[in-house]
């Protein structure tokens, strides 16, 4: 087992590789000896779990928990985590070694939130089906929905969703969740509105494959309004999408 370590609230992600079928969890931990957190992952290789310390193995800054997020592409595996100053990395395994890539520094993005005595800082990503166009969406420090984009891991760009949509601001300590339908190739984010006239409602940002929009979904279909901290979940069958969230 793994000793001296314990996992905080949220600070988990998990997916499979292929064509080898096999698993790598990835987890926020705190080793009290070193007094230093660290992002680990645990590795099934078919046959038997090992344990293995990436912040340590490339040398990056301590993270901070939260909505952590990654995908892999084939045998290539992609973490997107932040660190203790709310900036966003990347821990990418390129099939041989990993890399540690401060996004926040390289491409100019703006920070998540940052250290605070409660640390949320939503993330979610994908790939796009059909693609190996990586998508990433987190919140600002200000409470704003952003992406970056990229189709070779090393140009972005970049946009403020909410911003760019005259969308509600999110909560910052909510969890958000994104997936692209098939076969249109559209891209649906979903966020936790903290607007005073929408508070606590799920909202769909959706990019219809030329622009994007926003829509307040509680409004729409009359649902509960979302409870904080629960985070959120949603997944795309065709073009079906299915998102769920505890409502008060």
């Amino acid at each position: 087992g793994v000793t001296g370590l314990w996992i905080e609230d949220l600070a988990v992600t998990a997916f499979s590789t292929t064509p080898n079928n096999q698993i790598h969890v990835y987890y926020w931990a705190n080793d009290f000896q070193e007094q230093a957190a660290a992002v680990h992952q645990l590795f099934f290789n078919g046959t038997s779990w090992s344990d293995e310390d990436l912040t340590a193995e490339t040398g990056a800054f301590y993270p901070e928990g939260g909505w952590w997020a990654g995908f892999s592409i084939e045998n290539y595996q992609y973490l997107f985590y932040p660190d203790i100053y709310g900036y966003l990395h990347e821990l990418y395994y390129n099939n041989s070694n990993w890399t540690d890539v401060d996004l926040t520094v390289q491409i100019g993005a703006p920070p998540l939130g940052g250290y605070a005595p409660i640390i949320y800082d939503p993330i979610t990503a994908f790939v796009v089906p059909g693609t190996q166009t990586m998508e990433v969406f987190y919140t600002t420090a200000g409470g704003d929905i952003y992406q970056l984009s990229s189709s070779d891991n090393s140009s972005w760009s970049q946009q403020d969703l909410t911003t760019l949509t005259n969308s509600p601001s999110a909560n910052t300590y909510d969890a958000i969740k994104a997936f692209a339908t098939t076969p249109n190739t559209q891209l649906h984010v979903y966020y936790i509105s903290s607007a005073r006239q929408s508070q606590d409602h799920i909202n769909q940002l959706f990019f219809n494959g030329s622009s994007w929009s926003n829509e307040d979904l509680t409004a729409a279909t009359r649902a509960k309004n979302a409870v904080d901290y629960k985070g959120m979940s949603g997944f795309s069958l065709g073009n079906y999408q299915y998102v769920f969230y505890i409502g008060n």
